[in-house]
């Protein structure tokens, strides 16, 4: 198996807080959808008593319209997913400058 290398850009930010971090994003491949990336509301007390948001992180789509402009949904929300704690720790400039993997 080839591993290939993915990247993911932050193109604008629709809104944000402590916990999340909702934008349109650009994935290498797929194309640009919208996804909340961070820690679900089900979750935020045990990342608050555990003061870190490590295994407690994940993507989703906020709305059907994040992912309309791409017939990748399932890939689109693979990939954020899989790279949700990297995400929702980069700084706004690492993310606005793109992150491969």
């Amino acid at each position: 198996m080839t591993k290939t290398k993915t990247d993911v850009t932050l193109i604008e930010i629709f809104c944000s807080d402590e916990w999340s971090l909702y934008g349109l994003w650009h994935i290498a491949g797929v194309g640009d959808v919208g996804c909340v990336v961070g820690v679900p509301e089900y979750l935020r007390g045990t990342a608050a008593a555990a003061a870190s948001w490590r295994g407690v992180t994940d993507a989703w789509f906020a709305d059907s319209s994040d992912w309309s402009t791409t017939s990748e949904r399932d890939a689109a929300i693979e990939v954020m997913r899989g790279h949700a704690y990297q995400l929702a720790n980069a700084t706004r400039e690492e993310l606005y400058a793109g992150l491969s993997w």
